[in-house]
């Protein structure tokens, strides 16, 4: 008789394992459409965008060089025209930059032009904001390549307790398929003893 309850119990623990065709076919199918929609997402962004936003943050809002013995402050700003252009003949850039003249006002320099000082220097505020984009990118890489493999190695041992948590309730319920409950088990001990 005992034996016979164990082929049950193990049947039932089998059975409670093996999923449903109708689900398995449903959670196939909802992970196909989410690796599709993840890759049409992935096509659909624009890339020069996010590109240009992420250089435009690295970049500092304001330079002050001295050019020709005085200091000129030059300024960066986004170029809110950027994806809406149609020609390809005059694509237009992200950002440009500008300085205020002794009368305060913008004189705009756009992306390629260049600021001539008293003596007739010429300062290009472009290759400064890149360098100075640059520096700091190369700081947020130099503490990324240090925190990223942390952060894996944490998330994988996140995962590993995860799957033995899972594992151990799994393989718990297998046992009380088989044996009972442990509090079952018990009582019975102990009154077998008493007798």
């Amino acid at each position: 008789m005992e034996e016979k309850e164990l082929q049950t119990n193990e049947q039932s623990v089998k059975t409670k394992k093996k999923m449903n065709p109708k689900k398995k076919k449903i959670t196939i199918a909802s992970i196909v459409i989410g690796i599709i929609a993840i890759i049409a997402i992935l096509i659909g962004v624009n890339h020069t965008q996010i590109m240009s936003d992420l250089t435009y943050s690295m970049m500092p809002k304001s330079l002050t060089p001295v050019v020709d013995g005085q200091e000129v402050t030059f300024f960066v700003y986004k170029n809110r025209d950027f994806n809406q252009f149609k020609d390809k003949k005059t694509p237009l850039k992200a950002f440009g930059f500008y300085y205020l003249d002794g009368n305060g006002k913008n004189i705009d320099l756009s992306w390629d032009k260049a600021y001539t000082g008293a003596n007739g220097t010429k300062f290009t505020p472009n290759v400064w904001f890149m360098m100075k984009a640059n520096e700091k990118l190369t700081k947020v890489k130099s503490v990324a390549s240090k925190v990223i493999p942390i952060v894996v190695i944490l998330v994988v041992i996140l995962l590993i307790y995860l799957w033995f948590k899972n594992w151990c309730k799994r393989e718990d319920a297998r046992m009380e398929a088989l044996y009972g409950k442990k509090e079952d088990k018990h009582k019975n001990t102990k009154s077998k003893k008493k007798k």
